[in-house]
């Protein structure tokens, strides 16, 4: 890994802005501090973020241009690539839909009971390796436990569903990660024994939900810290909780063996940790060859990160952002006793851009079929800022180089390569999926 971290950060902050869209959790203080949102139920809803669904995409590459493959979609959260050539599509108020043929199905595949407040939601969707022999699709989501309370603390939880034909099948559902929900008077991880099998959304924001399969057959699972609170950031340098992390895990909820920090118990949240100190890892995408996870990590004050998650590397939330110490850490212990190990301590971000209060990072995927330099760059977009970009790396991960690539993008928030190696993405605001395709 290359660069550095710097080794003080020097803030100067007229103003700022609550970061706007489906991932982006805004300024961590401000919200902790009780001050007024003006973030919409969700990604799209708002003059800050995203563009008008009208607005074209403009791709700044001679050769490409973009196909919509199926719209009106509502909410559209994430998609998955079926083998037979049907596209599932998560929306953020709990249901799935599927798409044969370019046509979006009337009956959705699952409707799940969901809590959506502002950037809660059904946000992860991914189907198993050997989906065509066993049906099975995975989700994650924010569970609702007091539907009197919506905007109280929640839960997260990691499920798997078997597929009858084009719906899921009734009574298939079983529980991954995230068995213990609480109830009104105990809604929070913190509420139950450490090391629970919990995944908290306390705070508004934050939630995580990147599924992803290797093709050694193990699913990484991205979690946000989920934080109503500053002090509850530093979940994501606690190995015994769930939250701020890649997690990996086999297909039955368990940790595999060759995990970094495996103790032996396969049901232990520390042993299914890959790697942590993680914000929100809204979406990433592996590495072919390498199957390591880049992860887009929306930031907090000032920088959105790229980030490359090697196993057992802790890379820095709370006490860490950008490049840099995050504002105000040296005066929390646990950063404290980070900073005296020193900047080897935490693996610096493979990229950073700066966040002045309208920017919400979202990871991508792996180009595969598209002429050099494109083919091997990974595709990333930011939602709030409705554009696309890609970079590049050398043979030992090094950044070569970052291009902006297309703008106008009518919020994309998730980027995927497709069974022919090109990049999709939905468009929250457009409600659409698309494909930017090389036409040479």
């Amino acid at each position: 890994m290359s660069g550095g971290w710097v080794a003080a950060f020097v803030v100067v902050l007229s103003a700022c802005f609550l970061i706007l869209g489906a991932c982006a959790g805004g300024n961590d203080d401000r919200e902790s501090s009780g001050s007024a949102s003006a973030s919409p139920t969700a990604p799209g809803n708002s003059s800050d973020g995203g563009s008008a669904a009208a607005t074209p995409t403009i791709i700044a590459v001679q050769g490409f241009e973009e196909v919509t493959v199926v719209s009106g979609l509502d909410q559209p959260t994430n998609f998955a690539f079926a083998p037979d050539g049907r596209i599932f599509i998560a929306g953020q108020q709990g249901d799935v839909r599927i798409v044969r043929d370019g046509v979006l199905l009337p009956t959705a595949f699952v409707e799940l009971t969901v809590n959506s407040f502002k950037q809660r939601g059904l946000f992860g969707l991914a189907l198993d390796p050997d989906f065509e022999a066993n049906g099975y699709v995975y989700l994650y989501f924010t569970l609702e436990h007091d539907a009197a309370n919506p905007s109280g603390p929640k839960m997260n939880r990691l499920i798997r569903v078997t597929a009858d034909g084009d719906v899921a099948a009734p009574g298939s559902e079983i529980v991954l990660l995230g068995s213990v929900v609480g109830d009104p008077s105990h809604s929070f991880c913190e509420d139950f024994p450490s090391g629970s099998d919990c995944l908290p959304a306390d705070g508004c924001c934050h939630v995580g939900g990147g599924l992803r399969f290797a093709p050694d057959g193990t699913l990484f699972v991205a979690t946000g810290d989920g934080a109503s609170t500053i002090e509850l950031r530093f979940r994501s340098q606690n190995l015994d909780s769930l939250a701020g992390k890649m997690l990996r895990i086999n297909p039955d909820g368990s940790a595999p063996a060759d995990n970094p920090y495996f103790t032996g118990d396969p049901a232990a949240n520390r042993s299914k940790v890959w790697a942590y100190g993680l914000r929100e890892p809204f979406r990433f995408g592996l590495q072919p060859g390498t199957a390591l996870p880049f992860i887009g990590d929306v930031g907090g004050l000032f920088w959105e990160e790229i980030n490359i998650a090697y196993p057992g590397v802790n890379l820095g939330w709370p006490c860490y952002e950008g490049q840099g110490r995050h504002y105000g850490a040296e005066q929390y212990p646990i950063c404290e006793t980070l900073f005296l190990e020193g900047p080897d301590a935490v693996a610096p971000p493979l990229h950073t851009y700066p966040n002045p209060g309208n920017r919400a990072v979202i990871g991508g995927d792996f180009a595969l079929t598209y002429p050099e330099p494109y083919a091997g760059a990974y595709f990333f977009g930011d939602w709030a800022q409705s554009t696309i970009s890609y970079l590049t790396v050398d043979d030992d991960n090094n950044l070569i180089d970052v291009q902006e690539f297309a703008t106008g993008a009518g919020g994309p928030v998730a980027l995927k390569t497709g069974p022919d190696g090109e990049i999709y993405y939905l468009a929250w605001n457009a409600g659409e999926l698309r494909h930017i395709r090389w036409a040479g």
